[in-house]
């Protein structure tokens, strides 16, 4: 199931589960209503009582709201990207930089956020020797420079259930994964079940547009001019 929301002249985001609620459109300067894909990723996305907000949201809202409005549709991240690719929407977030991901998206600056990518060892225990060759789980959506675990077993999994069960059960040596994001869940959670072992590099994160959405052209030239104003 997917969820819609418009952004309104509050700042606020109103669910409806079958249709857009009509709430009125936020002046454009340039575009008007575009379709963008996310997913829920406390703290960077985050959705109470009908609103959609968090770190990357907001950041959004007060970087571009002058340049254009939109809707947000909050879907699995592999649909979400799969409707990036295919059109379906304008455009998506939060969005790690890749060489794949250029193919089909366009990264808008200035970005949105930063995320820690680090690794997570199961709570209590000693981290491997260095000349152990290491086991790491991580998403399969999960884009990451591979050359620095060269060497390295990277298993990829669909879930982050399944990335710290393999942790639990002794299949791999550490859950690669955000930060952010990971010990966010946990503390929801009240679990200790992995703690945090080591920053493996700060990154950015992007709102991107899609190349194949029939809006491209427009929304790429409306957003290049509100990159011209952030510098």
């Amino acid at each position: 199931m997917s969820f819609m929301f418009r952004f309104n002249a509050n700042s606020a985001f109103v669910l409806s589960i079958s249709f857009l609620l009509s709430t009125g459109k936020v002046f454009s300067t340039c575009f008007d209503e575009a379709k963008l894909a996310t997913l829920l990723v406390p703290p960077l996305v985050v959705e109470n009582r009908g609103e959609i907000s968090g770190r990357a949201t907001v950041n959004i809202a007060s970087q571009f709201k002058n340049d254009f409005s939109y809707q947000i549709k909050v879907l699995p991240w592999a649909r979400a990207l799969m409707t990036a690719v295919q059109g379906e929407v304008d455009g998506i977030f939060p969005v790690l930089r890749s060489p794949v991901r250029e193919e089909y998206l366009k990264y808008i600056e200035p970005e949105i956020g930063y995320v820690t990518v680090s690794l997570f060892k199961l709570a209590g225990s000693r981290p491997e020797s260095s000349n152990h060759k290491m086991s790491i789980a991580t998403l399969r959506s999960f884009q990451f420079e591979r050359s620095v675990f060269k060497g390295s077993k990277i298993i990829e999994v669909g879930t982050f259930k399944q990335a710290t069960q393999m942790l639990e059960a002794g299949r791999v040596d550490y859950v690669l994964g955000v930060k952010e994001i990971i010990e966010h869940d946990f503390k929801q959670k009240q679990e200790s079940l992995i703690e945090h072992y080591q920053i493996i590099e700060h990154r950015p994160i992007y709102l991107a547009i899609a190349k194949s959405s029939p809006n491209y052209e427009k929304l790429a030239s409306c957003l290049k001019v509100a990159e011209k104003s952030q510098l």
